[in-house]
């Protein structure tokens, strides 16, 4: 019989061990769903944070109902976006693809941002080409200056087009991206320089 009496002390102990792994389980389940929702919630205030810089509004001002911008991100926050500046009778618009995905590449997108407004207030929007040579230069300044940013990716590529409405041009400049044009007929493009920015 004394077999048996230790078995049954024996089999209590496993079940009690087991019950309290499970609630630790349960509890560190509980942290883990906690934290993941802080995350998802900080990273989709950061989404509207991003999109707030995209100028919806003013392209709407200034074209209409009559344009579209195609802007799909593989996630809630990420490197790529759109831009735009009017200025009496002509604007400067384009595209830019940050280095990284995510946060990072939305991280550099807020610098590409400041970058290119600083650019523009330098250098104005009569050339894409200055303008670009400007956000490079500064962006440069500002990574180079890092040591910790030496390690990761910090290029973008980007595009601009001056459109100027009365004189029924347009002038372009790229790194790393080309310029595709229709005059309703046939496709064309422009390719940009080969050299990322920064």
């Amino acid at each position: 019989y004394g077999d048996w009496s230790s078995d049954v002390c024996s089999s209590d102990l496993v079940l009690t061990n087991m019950r309290s792994a499970y609630k630790e389980l349960d509890h560190s389940n509980a942290q883990l769903l906690c934290a993941n929702k802080q995350i998802a919630d900080s990273i989709r205030y950061a989404g509207i944070l991003q999109r707030s810089i995209l100028p919806d509004h003013q392209l709407k001002d200034t074209f209409g109902e009559r344009h579209f911008v195609l802007w799909e991100p593989k996630d809630i926050v990420g490197g790529d976006y759109y831009l735009f500046h009017g200025d009496r009778g002509r604007c400067l618009t384009g595209v830019a693809d940050c280095a990284g995905h995510g946060v990072p590449g939305a991280m550099m997108t807020m610098m590409a941002r400041a970058g290119v407004d600083r650019a523009i207030q330098d250098v104005g929007i009569d050339s894409p080409a200055s303008v670009l040579h400007s956000i490079d230069t500064s962006l440069r300044d500002i990574l180079r200056d890092d040591q910790a940013t030496q390690s990761i990716a910090t290029s973008m590529d980007m595009g601009l087009v001056l459109l100027d409405f009365t004189a029924r041009r347009l002038r372009f400049a790229g790194a790393r991206i080309a310029l595709y044009w229709s005059d309703g007929v046939n496709l064309n493009s422009v390719n940009g320089d080969t050299r990322a920015l920064c």
